[in-house]
């Protein structure tokens, strides 16, 4: 038994032997916060008994509890676990406030999951809308969170703050979907992805009059292939200079960036590359760095979600706050990419999956992420 089964158990215990303390409580928790499904079903019949004025003694919501499972897994026996988990003195509504920061940190974490996902179908569609609808929906869940806390420690009244249930609030079972949606596909090709940031810079050689908004959104700094950042520093540094842009100047231009970021190519491979991308698309090259590195973010944003619900000594706070500072810098990555798609860019389809669960996670995906697949 860990902590969190241990702070249901007390929590659902003192309900039952104190009634008094259901309304408090239930201005607090919802059923979804509970982990264990047992608990779950226990705190619905003990709230949906106090919404009637019925009585919430151990006796009483037994029966009501066969009522709705079943004898076999109403588990009667069970309750008696409830009871022994109150302590003599107890502090129910401080226990409901660490199931509520269990739950909430349980879901900070499947909002990570949900960000990769939305970021994929993105990467997958080169648009951004996916990304953008599931940042909204995480800040709102983010925020209904907080305000929740701060109800929990007293900083904040709401007497209906556990009725509401704003859609944007339930992702958890979206998250699982997302999650199997993430297994369908392999992780981001690192090398695929150097490929495109190589092809993107060579191209922006021949093409000068894109240098600048792509350095808008893109610094050398972020290049994952550290042999091209000096040549795509000496590139932005000739464009912001004002003077002419070809490959002899910027192949110039790369001996000093050298010297602070590291070899670069050689001449040779510079000019071959500078060729062989001269017939590129510039734009549309952008978009597939701009999905890459989209994603790579994505990725990060989930570890330190992950990361940060899971730690007991970082405040909740503290936590959502980071969680806000993540979707902005999601969104602000795929403002790259177009709202809608533009043309016939090439499609990157996903790969076979066979599974008829996977088939229909990914369906159910769709209204929350939007299409997934060319």
């Amino acid at each position: 038994m860990n902590a969190v089964h241990f702070a249901e158990q007390a929590t659902l215990g003192c309900l039952l032997l104190d009634p008094a303390a259901a309304r408090p409580v239930a201005t607090v928790l919802r059923a979804e916060d509970f982990a264990h499904p047992w608990h779950r079903a226990v705190f619905t019949t003990i709230r949906e008994r106090h919404v009637a004025g019925a009585p919430l003694d151990a006796k009483m919501v037994g029966p009501a509890l066969v009522e709705r499972l079943g004898q076999r897994k109403a588990d009667l026996p069970r309750v008696l676990d409830l009871l022994r988990a109150a302590p003599i003195h107890p502090q129910t509504e401080r226990y409901a406030a660490m199931v509520l920061e269990a739950s909430l940190r349980r879901q900070v974490a499947c909002h990570g999951v949900l960000l990769e996902a939305a970021a994929l179908s993105a990467s997958l569609s080169m648009k951004s809308g996916p990304v953008t609808r599931v940042a909204g929906l995480v800040d709102a869940a983010l925020r209904d969170a907080e305000r929740r806390w701060l109800i929990a420690r007293g900083s904040h009244s709401d007497a209906d703050a556990a009725a509401q249930t704003d859609p944007s609030t339930r992702l958890f079972d979206t998250a699982l979907g997302a999650d199997r949606l993430l297994r369908a596909h392999p992780p981001i090709d690192s090398t695929e992805a150097m490929q495109n940031e190589a092809h993107l810079v060579a191209a922006l050689v021949t093409h000068p009059a894109d240098v600048a908004t792509t350095a808008a959104w893109l610094r050398p700094e972020a290049l994952t292939d550290p042999a091209w950042r000096p040549v795509y520093a000496a590139l932005v540094q000739v464009a912001e200079s004002g003077e002419p842009i070809d490959v002899v100047t910027v192949n110039w231009e790369v001996r000093r960036a050298s010297a602070r970021m590291g070899q670069g190519p050689g001449t040779r491979e510079l000019r071959e590359a500078v060729d062989s991308a001269a017939a590129s698309d510039p734009g549309y090259l952008s978009r597939a760095v701009a999905s890459d590195q989209l994603r790579s973010t994505a990725a990060h944003a989930a570890d330190a979600l992950r990361s940060c619900a899971s730690n007991p000594g970082i405040d909740l706070v503290d936590v959502l706050h980071t969680g806000h500072l993540l979707t902005k810098a999601l969104c602000e990555k795929a403002n790259v990419l177009p709202e809608r798609s533009s043309g016939s860019p090439p499609q990157r389809h996903l790969a076979a999956v066979h599974d008829r669960t996977q088939t229909r996670d990914i369906e159910s995906m769709r209204g929350v992420l939007g299409p997934v697949a060319g």
